[in-house]
């Protein structure tokens, strides 16, 4: 069986981002789906024992499987913690590891928006079991930049086709509306997802559902 795409309730418009925005922006992912599932099938057929490093069928599948799992499950953060007029400010364990990282939610806050603007993919807040601190790190594609050890707890889409239909070239617009839509108690059970040692975007996906860590 392969992957389904998720349903999420803010595809329908949240504030300052449009329904046709949120909608073409969803079909993106549920393309990426699609081409997960292609590619898991191709997978399971290719001759492994013809792997090249300058070319092979092997490795070109592998990329590119790469790239598209990477995309559903960052699409997944995105989509899931935003909530039409959540905002506000980080709750439970998330404030506390925000307090510590960032020195409190203004640098936070300033951190992420220095990133989404210098990214040419993504901005993904990180809980890094190496140092178990939280971290903002950066990636020009679905699949660059990984960080072994830490798990993604939401994922800032930073490409173009998140905002250009309605905000054109003004990224930094559309930063303010995903901050003035983001569902901390979705953010915070993905943290203790990660503290639990579970996988994030395998997790019950309705916020304030998963049991909380001690």
């Amino acid at each position: 069986m392969g992957l389904i795409a998720k349903e999420f309730a803010s595809v329908q418009g949240v504030d300052g981002l449009s329904q046709r925005q949120q909608e073409e922006h969803y079909s993106l992912y549920k393309g990426y789906i699609t081409k997960c599932n292609e590619l898991t099938r191709k997978l399971c057929e290719v001759d492994v024992s013809k792997g090249n490093a300058t070319y092979a069928d092997v490795r070109e599948i592998k990329i590119e499987l790469a790239f598209a799992l990477n995309a559903v499950k960052s699409h997944e953060l995105y989509f899931g913690a935003l909530k039409k007029g959540a905002g506000g400010m980080p709750v439970g364990k998330t404030a506390e590891f925000i307090d510590r990282a960032f020195g409190g939610f203004d640098g936070f806050r300033a951190e992420m928006t220095g990133t989404v603007m210098s990214a040419r993919g993504w901005a993904w807040l990180a809980y890094d079991r190496y140092d178990e601190m939280l971290h903002i790190y950066i990636g020009d594609t679905h699949h660059t930049y990984p960080i072994w050890d830490a798990a993604p707890i939401f994922a800032f889409d930073a490409y173009e086709h998140a905002y250009f239909m309605d905000y054109g070239t003004a990224r930094a617009k559309f930063i303010d509306a995903v901050f003035n839509n983001l569902d901390w108690q979705f953010i915070e059970d993905r943290l203790q997802c990660a503290l639990r040692g579970e996988a994030v975007t395998k997790a019950s996906w309705e916020p304030g559902t998963s049991a909380m860590a001690a």
